[in-house]
């Protein structure tokens, strides 16, 4: 058992033997599949990484989950920005910009308060609802 235990521990400090680690659960994902499947949605923070307490913008690139062309026509295109653990939304209203090809520009935002942040983009498109939800871990303070 002490041959053992001494293997291990040899193992694990001078062989560098680890077990694999598991993915990085903050990972912030930019790209998902709408809500009801049709739309492969994106964004892109400028700048970028997203700095704390102050003003950015984002482009939402909105594409057919199938085809890949561009989302033209959509209706109704909204966006929601809150911090659900806190419930409560930004202090500031962005408007969204139709930029054509599927792009929109959502300007002006600001992260006022570290922690966990939602976007929900909503859209219409043929009289049928979407949205496109994305998890933002904002941001480290400045020192």
């Amino acid at each position: 058992m002490r041959l053992t235990f001494f293997s291990l521990l040899l193992c694990g400090l001078f062989l560098g033997c680890q077990e694999e680690e598991p993915e990085d659960p903050d990972v912030e994902v930019r790209e998902v599949l709408s809500e009801g499947g049709g739309f492969l949605v994106s964004f892109a923070p400028n700048p970028d990484p997203i700095p704390p307490i102050e003003m950015f913008s984002v482009e939402f690139l909105i594409q057919d989950a199938e085809t890949g062309e561009s989302g033209e026509n959509l209706e109704e295109v909204t966006l929601e920005v809150s911090m659900p653990e806190h419930e409560h939304g930004m202090n500031v209203e962005p408007i969204l910009t139709d930029l054509g090809g599927g792009l929109w520009e959502a300007s002006p935002l600001k992260f006022h308060m570290t922690g966990n942040w939602s976007l929900v983009l909503g859209f219409s498109h043929a009289g049928n609802g979407d949205q496109a939800v994305f998890e933002v871990q904002c941001c480290e303070t400045p020192e």
